[in-house]
């Protein structure tokens, strides 16, 4: 599994320096001791009975993912739904249903989504190579109804990796 931050997806811990956004209150883990959460009941990963090649999730990433169950299944769109969501995308930044409900989170709350644009740039950094985050960057980008500054995005991303397939993907989607 995946910890942040120092994590291999996190080397540098840049992740963990993000800015929140201002609906998203800190979290304090293990969200298992947190009286934030106590209403909440996690729901652990069922892999069946026997499972084939058993995976050695981090005490974090379990903690992390066994909450965000939970609040899938309430599905609850609060701040720390939001936050929540950060800390699935960092500990997992190719999770899909991770980008996807923070991007309904961010809507239901009716977040700053150029506020988005700078969360996306910072797991961009460590995560580059990652369909999800270029698919939630289009439909943020949609949602803003304005993609001025996605050309010189593209372009960085691209001076450090030209053979990025996935920028290279969204950048031809923004010239469409």
């Amino acid at each position: 599994g995946f910890e942040s931050p120092g994590s291999p997806q996190d080397p540098t811990g840049r992740m963990a320096a993000v800015a929140s956004q201002a609906l998203e209150p800190a979290l304090s883990f293990p969200l298992s001791q947190s009286q934030a959460w106590t209403d909440l009941q996690p729901i652990p990963q069922d892999d069946g009975p026997n499972p084939v090649v058993p995976i050695a999730y981090s005490p974090h990433f379990v903690d992390v993912m066994n909450y965000f169950r939970a609040i899938l299944k309430k599905q609850e769109y609060s701040p720390r739904a939001l936050a929540l969501t950060k800390e699935v995308i960092k500990v997992n930044p190719a999770n899909y249903t991770g980008w996807l409900f923070r991007r309904e989170c961010l809507l239901a709350l009716k977040c700053d989504l150029k506020k988005e644009l700078a969360f996306i740039d910072e797991i961009a950094q460590v995560s580059s190579k990652n369909y999800q985050l270029w698919h939630h960057r289009r439909v943020i980008i949609q949602e803003l109804g304005e993609a001025s500054s996605e050309l010189k995005a593209t372009t960085s991303a691209l001076l450090e990796d030209p053979k990025n397939y996935h920028v290279r993907t969204f950048r031809g989607g923004l010239v469409i």
